[in-house]
C-alpha cells in the first residue's frame, strides 16, 4: 500500500519535471524545424510557463525572403507526450 501511495505522488512531480528538462532553446529548435518544411521561421522571445505552457512575443514565417506571415503574443499548451516524441502540436492563441 506504501508502494503504491509514493507512486501516486511522485508520478505527477516526474510528469512534471520533464518539462524543466528542455531548454527553451530545445523547444524553439523543434519548432523552428517542424516549420522549415515550407518556411524560414523567425521566432523572438520564447518563454516557458508552468505546465507545458509557452509564450511567444513574435513568430514570422518567411518564404524566398519575403514575409508570409507574422504571429505576435502567442500564448501556446505543448502536449507532453508530443514533446517526448520530439514533436510539437501546440493549441495557441494569438494575433496576426
Amino acid at each position: 500500500m506504501r508502494k503504491i501511495l509514493l507512486v501516486l505522488i511522485f508520478l505527477p512531480v516526474i510528469f512534471w519535471a520533464i518539462w524543466f528538462v528542455f531548454p527553451e532553446s530545445s523547444i524553439q529548435t523543434i519548432i523552428e524545424s517542424s516549420l522549415s518544411r515550407e518556411f524560414e521561421p523567425h521566432m523572438k522571445g520564447l518563454r516557458k510557463g508552468f505546465f507545458y505552457n509557452l509564450h511567444i512575443d513574435e513568430l514570422r514565417l518567411d518564404r524566398s525572403g519575403r514575409e508570409v506571415i507574422s504571429l505576435e503574443d502567442i500564448n501556446a499548451h505543448v502536449s507532453p507526450l508530443n514533446l517526448m516524441l520530439l514533436r510539437m502540436n501546440l493549441t495557441m492563441d494569438g494575433v496576426i
